[in-house]
């Protein structure tokens, strides 16, 4: 019986770590960063009040700073430092933009570890090797009307025009609807999701984004931003009901003001800078006489 359950506390040993380890070496994790990504890479059972040191080698055989890799050395925080009660090294390593074709064959990341005197205790080295990524996740707003980026120029929808001036008066111009599309491409995680909505004109509109409730809009000629929100999926959507105002040529612009994955916390590659939909002029018809 003892000898079962040593194999089992032995087994299950062996899958927390290959767990670990799986988890780390995916693709767009901490062994697999994509460009532009942020990680904490920790090593720890050092013993207290140690020196550390972080820096990138181009060799497995990076001791001594062998091969080392000075440009990466802008990319760390908290390169060096003494070990705490917790007894890890850490540093915080933002991967440059173009770190795929930079270092598409890999690179190390080593830890130099000592004492300060080295009276009693001398030194050592650790590494991981880390591969890093191209990004492909992306953000592309379109305007539904074309189907892509581009500017549309529209007539007024003239929804719920109300034309009867005579004998009782009630006339409404009526309202135009809008609809846009951020399309996530690139990655399959939750993602993050800013964007503004600015307006060329007097006319007052709401907004709703995935069919929620909408939102009014009274202050006229400005820009709106809306703050970043959790997402899933590939498609979100945003409709823009507007109060038409005759003589007036309406204009309205989306912007992608942030993008992130949520799991990587990578920023969109690519975010097409924004999408323009221009309401062309509804004429002015004067009072009856």
């Amino acid at each position: 019986m003892k000898k079962l359950l040593l194999s089992l506390f032995i087994c299950l040993g062996i899958i927390m770590i290959s767990t670990q380890t799986f988890a780390q070496n995916n693709p767009g994790e901490k062994l697999q960063p994509y460009n532009g990504a942020t990680y904490d890479y920790t090593f720890n059972g050092i013993q207290q009040g140690l020196l550390y040191e972080f820096y990138f080698s181009n060799s497995a055989d990076g001791i001594n700073k062998v091969g080392e890799i000075a440009a990466m050395a802008s990319s760390m925080t908290g390169a060096t430092g003494t070990v705490g009660s917790d007894n890890k090294a850490t540093v915080s390593v933002e991967w440059p933009s173009n770190a795929a074709g930079t270092y598409a064959t890999g690179l190390w990341l080593f830890v130099h570890v000592k004492d300060a005197d080295e009276s009693t205790i001398c030194h050592n080295y650790n590494a991981v090797f880390i591969q890093p990524i191209a990004n492909n996740f992306d953000v592309l707003v379109t305007n539904d009307k074309t189907g892509d980026a581009t500017t549309s120029d529209v007539c007024p929808d003239i929804s719920g025009l109300k034309a009867v001036v005579a004998p009782t008066p009630g006339y409404e111009a009526g309202t135009t609807t809008m609809n846009f599309t951020f399309n996530r491409s690139g990655s399959t995680n939750n993602w993050n999701l800013a964007y503004s909505i600015g307006q060329v004109g007097t006319g007052n509109y709401t907004y709703s984004f995935n069919g929620g409730t909408p939102v009014e809009i009274t202050v006229n000629d400005n820009t709106t931003n809306i703050p970043s929100a959790l997402v899933s999926g590939d498609a979100q959507t945003l409709q823009i009901v507007l109060d038409n105002v005759p003589g007036e040529r309406p204009e309205f612009t989306i912007t992608v003001t942030s993008a992130t994955d949520a799991v990587t916390s990578v920023s969109a590659k690519t975010p097409n800078a924004n999408v323009v939909e221009t309401v062309k002029i509804m004429p002015v018809i004067g009072s009856f006489e």
